[in-house]
């Protein structure tokens, strides 16, 4: 179907990318479904026993709303790999010049997805099926058709030199990330635009390739749904294609094959987290967590100064050790609401650090009313501090505790400027800007002291550090005089 570009289109949005629909034609798409049903038979997941094949709801619906493009956050158990492993196999047994490519997490799940492609290929009738001309561990070629089923272990420079139609990649949160960056950069890119490119996985973790893929997925698509809207084009799949919306992010949780009693007695079995990652399509989110999944979307972007705006900063200095970084944080007050003006990390000296600090202090407080901030005072905030002083950085707040400069670190103080903060974001009176800050505080949890903690193998320099410059905006009258210990 032609898209029709109205005239009130917007600047920013073009239409371009490939003149078709990505993806195979829904047809095909229905004789996958209806020929595995006729043909493949499959073990029972309780008793064992050989059954015909049938397919359920999740794993249907993942065949028919598939764009060619798609990531798949699914919960454990629902069978979407032999969905997409039936589907292809009959794909490439069935067709000329069809390549399929399967990827799986390692070598043991290599042999296991092949044996399925094998016993998949010998129950198509045999006036149907293809003779197989090559056959190994982990491939099968077609000479007949000139098609192929590759199965192979992620790694650098997987599926080089090869030009697949289809491509199945399973588990790909757990890949490395250098290996899942080259198959996004590489072995995707040589999926012509009627081929597929199915990549499915559980959640595991929010800083992997597979995490951030989807999350950028999700904006992109509401992001260029909204301006088509507003340009006055219908919305379809091929308009929102063409407009640059690649990936298309699928969600298949719990609910698609499980009732509520399975789900009660899931959680009380695996603990609130756990159950979350595994079958809740949650990356980093359980019942522990401090900030609800609708309270981490960004709601801003950075801003310029304001003139007349009440300014406050954060910093959180570290030593650069296990990959903490220094963070520095500026936030805007204008009456009751908090906007997170600037956020920047990164491994700096204590001097580059006051360096730093010196100049977006005097850029945001150069026409603002006032300008304060807390430094933490730990073991390299003291050295910061220090060189903050030499190069006369403004507005240093002193902790009402001791009257001494810097925000004094120990687990009882902590507990008070997170506190303010969680408080202010879940009423929606502070507004966050940063992505990354964001991430950060979907893996911060209650600690019994009475503190948010992160995650084993995740940090919270930003958030530390945001929490600081809202503490800080405490002491700024809205609208009145500046309340200082400093």
């Amino acid at each position: 179907m032609a898209v029709m570009e109205a005239p009130s289109l917007s600047p920013s949005l073009v239409l371009v990318g490939p003149p078709q629909r990505l993806g195979v034609p829904i047809g095909r798409r229905v004789a996958w479904l209806s020929n595995s049903e006729k043909w493949l038979t499959v073990p029972d997941e309780l008793t064992r026993r050989t059954v015909a094949f049938r397919w359920r709801q999740a794993q249907k619906a993942a065949i028919l709303q598939a764009t060619g493009r798609d990531l798949h956050l699914k919960a454990r158990r629902l069978g979407l790999s032999t969905g997409f492993l039936a589907s292809y196999t009959i794909d490439s047994a069935t067709h000329e010049n069809t390549d399929t490519i399967i990827v799986s997490r390692d070598t043991q799940q290599n042999e296991a997805f092949f044996q399925i492609v094998k016993r998949f290929y010998r129950q198509i009738p045999a006036e149907i099926r293809p003779r197989v001309s090559y056959d190994t561990k982990s491939h099968m070629y077609f000479y007949d058709l000139n098609s192929s089923i590759v199965v192979l272990p992620p790694k650098v420079g997987v599926g080089a030199g090869l030009n697949p139609f289809n491509v199945h990649a399973s588990e790909f949160a757990l890949w490395a990330e250098r290996i899942a960056d080259y198959a996004v950069e590489g072995l995707f890119e040589a999926v012509p635009p009627t081929g597929n490119i199915s990549i499915e996985t559980t959640a595991f973790g929010y800083g992997n390739v597979f995490a951030k893929m989807y999350r950028k997925a999700r904006e992109t698509w509401a992001r260029i749904t909204a301006e088509l809207i507003a340009s006055g084009i219908k919305p379809t799949l091929e308009a929102l294609q063409r407009a640059g919306a690649y990936w298309y992010a699928h969600k298949w949780s719990w609910a698609w094959k499980h009732g509520l009693e399975w789900a009660r007695w899931k959680l009380q079995t695996l603990g609130a987290r756990r159950f979350a990652q595994q079958h809740g399509c949650r990356f980093l989110q359980s019942g522990d967590s401090i900030y609800p999944d609708w309270a981490l979307d960004p709601h801003w972007s950075f801003e310029n100064p304001v003139a007349g705006g009440y300014y406050a900063y954060g910093v959180d200095p570290a030593e650069g050790v296990g990959g903490d970084a220094t963070a520095i944080s500026v936030w805007r007050k204008q009456g009751e609401f908090m906007t997170e003006s600037y956020s920047v990390a990164g491994q700096w000296a204590p001097r580059e650090t006051a360096r730093k600090l010196k100049i977006i202090t005097e850029h945001y407080g150069e026409h603002a009313e006032s300008i304060v901030g807390y430094i933490e005072r730990n073991n390299h905030g003291h050295a910061v501090i220090e060189k903050a002083i030499d190069f006369e950085v403004q507005g240093m707040l002193a902790d009402p505790r001791d009257d001494k400069l810097g925000y004094l670190k120990s687990i009882a103080s902590k507990a008070i400027p997170q506190d303010l903060f969680a408080e202010a974001v879940i009423d929606g009176t502070a507004k966050i800007a940063d992505q990354q800050l964001c991430d950060e505080m979907r893996t911060l949890e209650h600690d019994p002291r009475g503190v948010h903690v992160h995650q084993s193998g995740y940090h919270d320099d930003r958030y530390t550090a945001a929490c600081l410059a809202v503490s800080a905006l405490t002491r700024v009258g809205a609208g009145g005089p500046l309340v200082t210990a400093a």
